[in-house]
């Protein structure tokens, strides 16, 4: 998965937020996005990766995370060449990694492929329609 995928996921659609990534064990000039549908949708949508400036579409992407607030539910795949590293850094940070937000938990997925299903079915269902 590349993050032109990310953007074919979210539809191409309005990025909020736009910044350096946070976490060290990425390495360095990582950015993170994170995409919301409208003001009121309680879907977030984010990526963390190391863009190529030659080659847009071939970008490392180490985690990807999709929250909808309102049915706590909260899916994220790690890069697993990093997951380690990135559990280490947690530790060190006294960050939980498996919070989303507030008190929901992230269920972590093996593959992007099931990260890329979970996203689609949160994205295209209404708020409970997945209990």
């Amino acid at each position: 998965m590349v993050i032109g995928d990310f953007y074919r996921l979210i539809n191409n659609g309005r990025v909020e937020k736009h910044g350096l990534g946070e976490y060290k064990c990425f390495g360095n000039n990582t950015s993170t996005i994170i995409h919301r549908r409208g003001e009121n949708d309680d879907v977030i949508v984010g990526a963390t990766f190391k863009p190529h400036a030659q080659e847009v579409f071939s970008d490392l992407i180490f985690e990807l995370g999709i929250i909808r607030i309102s049915d706590k539910k909260a899916y994220r795949w790690i890069n697993p060449q990093y997951k380690e590293a990135y559990l280490t850094e947690s530790k060190e940070l006294d960050i939980d990694p498996t919070q989303a937000f507030e008190d929901i938990i992230y269920i972590d997925v093996e593959t992007t492929d099931e990260f890329i299903k979970q996203a689609r079915l949160i994205l295209t269902t209404r708020p409970q329609e997945l209990q």
